[in-house]
């Protein structure tokens, strides 16, 4: 097993070189005895978010059949929800929810779009997938049936700073 620090990186190696354009990504953190917790990564570090912006989690074991995973709010406290699954996962994925980015005369705002002042010039709702590896097999080149996937045809776990990654994009 890897150690959470490794497996953060790799995640968000994934994520950034499968999404170059994107400053955001969403990752979920292995934190042992099957807690998790979900992660944003804005610009240049994690950022607090609100607990309702974690929309869903699900974790798979190594044959992606689907381990029941739960998330404990922990609303009215200053602690991060935390993902809790019957069993380890292999695989994680979170969708979570970046809220309404609005083109105003500001610049680009985080707010809903009636409430931005001034013009708007347009607003979209963010909502971001992630899917963290903790481990990889060949049953991982099956796709989820999730409505966006990218699947990995190698192995993530074994990518060194420079390696380049092949992957399968799909849509519905």
């Amino acid at each position: 097993m890897f150690k959470s620090s490794k497996l953060l990186k790799l995640a968000l190696i994934f994520g950034l070189i499968t999404t170059p354009v994107m400053a955001h990504q969403v990752l979920t953190e292995d934190l042992g005895s099957n807690k998790y917790e979900v992660k944003f990564w804005a610009h240049d570090g994690y950022q607090a978010y609100q607990p309702e912006q974690l929309i869903q989690v699900k974790g798979y074991d190594e044959a992606l059949n689907e381990v029941r995973t739960g998330i404990r709010y922990n609303r009215g406290t200053e602690k991060a929800p935390e993902v809790l699954t019957e069993k380890t996962a292999a695989l994680m994925v979170s969708v979570y929810d970046a809220g309404y980015w609005v083109d105003s005369n500001a610049g680009f705002v985080v707010c809903d779009k009636i409430e931005a002042e001034g013009i708007d010039f347009g607003a979209i709702s963010s909502i971001k997938m992630g899917k963290t590896y903790y481990e990889w097999n060949e049953k991982m080149l099956a796709p989820l049936g999730l409505k966006y996937e990218v699947i990995a045809l190698s192995d993530v776990t074994k990518l060194k700073k420079g390696d380049y990654l092949s992957v399968l994009v799909l849509k519905d």
